[in-house]
């Protein structure tokens, strides 16, 4: 999923629904494509993690990804 704020940020998002650590290819092209400013993962289980190749993405819980999204400013 790619968010696209009124202020002109960009980032891109791969949710999954267990807490599984791999993170798609197509994940780490779009970010190279994209050149999102945050890219993350939205994943089942209850906290934050980290996940994918050296552990660089972030894996978010529902609840934290949505408390992120909330603090930009969306105007």
């Amino acid at each position: 999923m790619v968010l696209r704020f009124n202020a002109g940020g960009l980032w891109l998002v791969e949710i999954k629904l267990g807490t599984t650590q791999a993170v798609s290819s197509g994940f780490y092209r779009a970010q190279e494509v994209l050149q999102a400013e945050a890219a993350f993962v939205i994943q089942g289980g209850p906290e934050t993690i980290k996940l994918g190749k050296g552990g660089k993405i972030d894996g978010y819980c529902l609840i934290d990804a949505a408390r992120l999204v909330a603090e930009q400013n969306l105007e």
